[in-house]
């Protein structure tokens, strides 16, 4: 399904621009939705271990060691999750599996990698929002 998000405007001149993508999550504990910050210059989708824990994501997972990680490595686990549903529709969104990024961070945390988004939708902008097309 297509789907449109606003654009945020920020006063921060290192963070000018903030697109939320709301995902709904398929985990052990059910379909739960949650929103993603869109990071385009991400290459997986990374998430905090409450976050993961939330949605009953994996235990485990292969260790993955960054210098671009500030707090320098995380595991790496299985996820499926939805995009959003068709605004007129209510259909579904498009389910995907991936793996995803789990930081040790206490606070929320949740980047949508841009690898997640590009394989399924084109990107567009104009003045004030993003566009997703399915491919």
């Amino acid at each position: 399904m297509p789907f449109s998000r606003l654009i945020y405007r920020l006063a921060d001149p290192v963070a000018d621009f903030r697109i939320d993508v709301p995902l709904v999550v398929l985990g052990s504990r059910g379909a739960l939705g949650h929103p993603f910050r869109l990071d385009t210059g991400c290459g997986i989708t990374v998430v905090s271990e409450r976050i993961a824990r939330a949605f009953g994501l994996p235990n485990g997972g292969r260790l993955m060691r960054s210098p671009h990680l500030l707090i320098g490595s995380g595991r790496v686990v299985p996820a499926r999750f939805r995009f959003p549903s068709d605004p007129t529709t209510g259909a579904p969104g498009r389910e995907v599996a991936s793996e995803w990024l789990v930081i040790p961070v206490t606070y929320e945390y949740a980047r949508l990698g841009f690898r997640d988004v590009h394989p399924h939708f084109t990107v567009t902008t104009d003045d004030t929002f993003m566009h997703f097309t399915e491919r």
